[in-house]
């Protein structure tokens, strides 16, 4: 069960004792613990720690990294300070290159950065969408000798961003030499915290994909007239920001499938201001249905103007249904 962090700003901290040691050929890496607010206002600087545990059993030299996933609409990138502190040293820890491959991640035929391992293998928690990992890599290596524990914390300062949501926050530690294709890492998320504070309604990134179609009227049939509502910004956000919105839909008339996939005015959506689109279409005469014959079922997909970026139902992953609800 998802468990969401209600109320006020808060300045109780939790703390909890988190997964277990990873068992491992050359470097056993153990989130111990950690600190962060359980809630926060928008534009509030917070303080996060993160307990850290190394057990070499061999002599080796390599960078830390420290993945946080936070949302989307937080400047984690331009905001961050985070330094650690050691048995073997303190130190302060920069972005990771983009273009830095993480180590084993020739496996993975896509895109094979640090940033892009983690969001594969580590995943984005309980958060149904618009998250984003940043990752660290320390300045400087930390070097190891084979049965001396090393002991240390991550530090993380980090502006809140300016939502009112609900976010589930995640770490990873690991380090230059095995990457996280192999079980030398550690990964926590922690449980859901609320931001308060700001001007939109609430955001509920740990609920339901909140669904970016309305219809009306609410109650149609396929013979009627019906206006297809579009907010870009809700179910993955694909395409907020793009310049101009397309419906590609088809349908099924006497069991045969005519689509209508291009760039005419027929599917070209009004734009409404604020990432809002709408379009009003008539189904039996956008698809020339002939007197006498009938449409089955309707599904359709929002493109933009170059036809790369398609957004479809992210409930299913597939195109949303246009169902006849008349009684």
């Amino acid at each position: 069960m998802k468990k969401l962090l209600k109320g006020i700003k808060s300045s109780l901290l939790v703390r909890g004792l988190l997964f277990s040691t990873f068992l491992l050929f050359t470097m056993c890496i153990t989130i111990v613990d950690i600190t962060q607010p359980t809630s926060a206002t928008v534009g509030e600087e917070i303080d996060i720690t993160v307990d850290l545990k190394l057990n070499p059993i061999a002599d080796d030299t390599h960078y830390l990294m420290f993945g946080f996933l936070a949302p989307k609409s937080w400047d984690v990138e331009g905001t961050a300070v985070v330094t650690y502190i050691s048995s073997v040293g303190n130190g302060t820890m920069s972005l990771a290159p983009a273009d830095e491959k993480a180590p084993l991640a020739d496996t993975n035929p896509g895109p094979n950065n640090w940033v892009n391992e983690m969001t594969e293998i580590i995943g984005i928690g309980e958060n149904y969408g618009e998250v984003k990992w940043v990752v660290y890599k320390s300045d400087v290596t930390l070097n190891s000798i084979n049965g001396v524990e090393i002991t240390g914390q991550v530090q993380l300062k980090v502006k809140v961003g300016p939502e009112n949501l609900v976010t589930q926050l995640g770490y990873v530690a690991a380090n230059t030499g095995y990457g996280i294709r192999d079980t030398k890492h550690a990964a926590k998320f922690t449980d859901c915290m609320e931001v308060t504070g700001g001007t939109n309604p609430r955001k509920d990134l740990c609920g339901e994909i909140p669904n970016p179609v309305t219809y009306q009227p609410e109650s149609f049939s396929f013979e009627d007239i019906v206006k297809i509502n579009f907010d870009a910004a809700k179910g993955g956000g694909a395409l907020v920001g793009t310049d101009q919105v397309y419906l590609c839909i088809s349908a099924k008339v006497e069991g045969n499938t005519v689509d209508i996939c291009d760039k005419s005015d027929a599917v070209k959506m009004n734009s409404l201001g604020g990432n809002l689109w709408d379009i009003t279409i008539w189904p039996r005469g956008l698809f020339n249905v002939p007197k006498g014959s009938s449409i089955s079922e309707i599904s359709y997909s929002f493109k933009n103007e170059a036809g790369n970026i398609v957004v479809q139902d992210p409930n299913t992953t597939e195109d949303f249904i246009l169902e006849e609800n008349c009684n």
